[in-house]
């Protein structure tokens, strides 16, 4: 299958990141059950972890992309375009659920900022925190790669086939078969409607990457002359583009970096931490009602009583007019 896909040497034309110049062989290849070929910068299997000196595009990963518009099957190549995933380093990307699309003749600038979100797990909370989790999808755990493993069990479990090609001791799914084609639709639509018990509860501490995505035409009609002949002197394929419509339909320019090197964290923090806390914020506030209580009655006795000694007061005023009359 991989043979078949975009091949990195054809598909990466250039690369550079925080300024030096970096090569299609330092992305890894993976594969992908809709995608394809997908080929991942700063993968966690080559034991490295690169990092940005600093903000702006200047510091990020640049890339110049060839579609290779030629080689789309009929239906299948319905849309042209790169279709990017920006994950944390040693969780498994899902570009059809969390990924954009980068249309061709456009330069893409993404300003990422990192926010890290820290949750409770029980009792206070409902997160999930296992460092232990292992499925096809490789060992980070999120809940989409859990729902899917999820999916996949409950496949191959009931209609005794998978749809992906990430697991191939098990049969595949066959359109043409009536019998398992049903069944798999049925399986999704109940994973969808939540009829699968599937427990995939949130991450306890998850990295996400806010997007701002911005876009320029490209490449120019001034800078298209030199852009061809460094792109024909890198690949034999280019040479095919040899105009502004051809370049529009088949080249991507991606820029990939920090908004800004500070980052943002939110986390959960339990109310009462046991409870002899709860308890003593309950007798705390049950006090206080108990004290302004107290204190409302005690103030209506007086005024009663005032009202009392001013009437009887009048009432023996009154007494002594009449009898001195």
């Amino acid at each position: 299958m991989a043979d078949l896909g975009h091949q990195n040497e054809d598909f990466i034309l250039q690369c550079t990141f925080d300024q030096t110049k970096c090569h299609y062989e330092d992305f890894e290849v993976i594969q992908d059950d809709k995608y394809g070929n997908c080929f991942t910068w700063n993968h966690h299997s080559r034991n490295m972890s690169l990092r940005s000196t600093g903000p702006g595009s200047t510091h990020g990963l640049k890339l110049t992309l060839f579609t290779e518009q030629s080689e789309y099957i009929s239906i299948y190549g319905q849309d042209s375009g790169v279709r990017v995933s920006i994950h944390e380093m040693g969780t498994t990307p899902f570009p059809e659920d969390d990924g954009f699309t980068v249309a061709p003749g456009k330069a893409t600038g993404v300003g990422l900022k990192q926010l890290i979100i820290n949750r409770e797990d029980p009792p206070h909370g409902e997160c999930s925190n296992s460092t232990s989790f292992e499925s096809m999808y490789g060992d980070g755990y999120s809940v989409a790669a859990c729902r899917k493993q999820c999916l996949q069990d409950y496949m191959e479990r009931e209609c005794g086939c998978v749809d992906t090609i990430m697991i191939s001791d098990v049969p595949r799914c066959r359109i043409l078969n009536q019998t398992q084609e049903i069944c798999r639709q049925l399986m999704y639509y109940m994973l969808q409607n939540n009829m699968l018990e599937c427990e995939c509860a949130l991450p306890c501490s998850e990295i996400i990457y806010l997007k701002t995505i911005s876009q320029s035409l490209w490449p120019s009609v001034t800078y298209l002359y030199h852009l061809l002949k460094t792109i024909h002197s890198i690949n034999d394929k280019t040479k095919d583009i040899n105009d502004f419509e051809q370049a529009q339909s088949n080249l991507v320019r991606l820029e990939v970096y920090f908004e800004e090197m500070t980052y943002e964290t939110m986390s959960e923090t339990p109310k009462y931490e046991g409870v002899y806390n709860l308890l003593a914020e309950i007798g705390g506030v049950i006090g206080i009602y108990v004290g302004l209580s107290f204190i409302t009655v005690v103030e209506f006795v007086e005024f009663f009583v005032a009202v009392v000694r001013y009437l009887f007061r009048r009432i023996k005023r009154s007494m002594k007019v009449e009898a001195l009359k």
